[in-house]
């Protein structure tokens, strides 16, 4: 799951993240400069964040699996879930476009969805 979630943040996320900031400008007086360890840090933090929240259905299947959680508690609070989702979405995603959003929270809602299936 780790390396699932480091394929889709290398390959739909960070491409779009890098796009947009390359094309941000401030003003016109003002010149972008991306630096190497800029990007290296961006790069790191969101590939490492989205590895991470792919995480997710393991931890709740072991936490199913030692009785903290179970199937209904997590469909009870599914849209708890799906709003918190779309809250560490916004800010895993630097651009506050839907489009970036979007592609963010629907991996992460399936996720979710695969969780109460483990469960």
């Amino acid at each position: 799951m780790l390396y699932l979630g480091v394929l889709v943040g290398y390959f739909l996320v960070f491409p779009m993240t890098l796009q947009f900031l390359a094309n941000y400008q401030l003003s016109d007086s003002i010149q972008n400069q991306l630096s190497l360890s800029s990007y290296i840090d961006n790069f790191t933090e969101l590939i490492g964040a989205m590895g991470i929240t792919f995480e997710i259905p393991l931890l709740l299947w072991l936490l199913g699996l030692f009785g903290v959680v179970n199937k209904d508690m997590l469909k009870k609070y599914r849209r708890h879930a799906f709003l918190a989702v779309v809250i560490l979405a916004a800010v895993i995603t630097p651009t506050g476009d839907p489009f970036t959003l979007t592609l963010v929270s629907l991996p992460l809602c399936l996720l979710y969805e695969l969780s109460i299936r483990l469960c």
